[in-house]
């Protein structure tokens, strides 16, 4: 609430009408020294002057960016430099790891930091766990490190977010991720695959279709980690998508707002 208040205050001498004031963004998603705000339409004739208020008020930034949207499979996220220099690389910290990556090409949510904590305290020692949308290894990475004993295998199909996954593999000196470029759906279709004791299925808005390949790798006891979004309060809905399969419902964890009344939840299941 504070950047708001910053900004208001110093914005409120500026041509912005008071109706303009109240729809300046609460928050923002700091990436190293990128600054990343959404921004209401209304507001978009305003934009340089957001943002080179911004960067005058937090003159650690060098950059200042509007997150537009996300494509999905890929999940490039559509952004504009809307006062600054964006930089060519970041790193951000987080849970004792380091993730370089470059903010116009390789999307990165905080809002997954408690999620993140969750699925680390549950992996146990010598899992075999298959990150099927490992991203430049959001989960993977964090996993390897708090797990040395434990065998990550993380799959990408974005070329641009693969190269930072062996990156941070490399950063992070980690032994024990083994990085896979490819599309999950092909790549577990595999007959050598090993069988996995956890699977994270990540794929926001809907990863539906690849639970077929997901369950090609699991086995008894197998822990799924499913993401998918639905209305708030039908959450548990989601488990309908593993009808067709012996399992059991964990647990369901609404991870964050994905919009008004729709939820960005998380569901553990089990392989029975």
């Amino acid at each position: 609430m504070r950047f708001k208040t910053h900004l208001t205050a110093r914005l409120l001498e500026s041509n912005l009408s008071g109706e303009e004031i109240n729809l300046l963004p609460a928050s923002y998603q700091k990436l190293g020294e990128v600054c990343l705000i959404h921004l209401n339409k209304a507001l978009e004739k305003h934009k340089a002057l957001i943002g080179k208020t911004i960067l005058e008020l937090f003159p650690y930034f060098t950059a200042v960016c509007v997150q537009k949207g996300i494509t999905e499979q890929k999940r490039k996220p559509d952004v504009e430099v809307i006062a600054g220099k964006m930089p060519k690389e970041v790193i951000v910290t987080e849970n004792n790891c380091k993730l370089k990556l470059n903010p116009k090409e390789i999307m990165y949510s905080h809002g997954n930091h408690a999620e993140k904590k969750r699925i680390i305290s549950l992996v146990k020692e010598n899992e075999v766990v298959v990150d099927m949308f490992a991203g430049i290894g959001y989960f993977s990475i964090p996993i390897a490190k708090t797990h040395p004993r434990a065998k990550i295998i993380s799959i990408e199909i974005n070329p641009d977010a693969f190269k930072y996954l062996k990156e941070n593999v490399r950063l992070n000196y980690l032994s024990n991720v083994f990085p896979i470029l490819g599309d999950c759906e092909k790549v577990l279709q595999n007959k050598t695959f090993p069988k996995a004791n956890r699977i994270l299925m990540g794929l926001i808005p809907s990863c539906k279709k690849y639970i077929p390949a997901a369950m090609r790798i699991a086995q008894k006891g197998t822990v799924v980690h499913y993401h998918g979004l639905a209305k708030e309060g039908k959450e548990a809905e989601l488990f309908k998508d593993f009808s067709n399969y012996k399992v059991k419902l964990l647990q369901v964890k609404v991870i964050k707002s994905y919009k008004p009344h729709v939820n960005h939840a998380c569901l553990d299941i089990l392989v029975v």
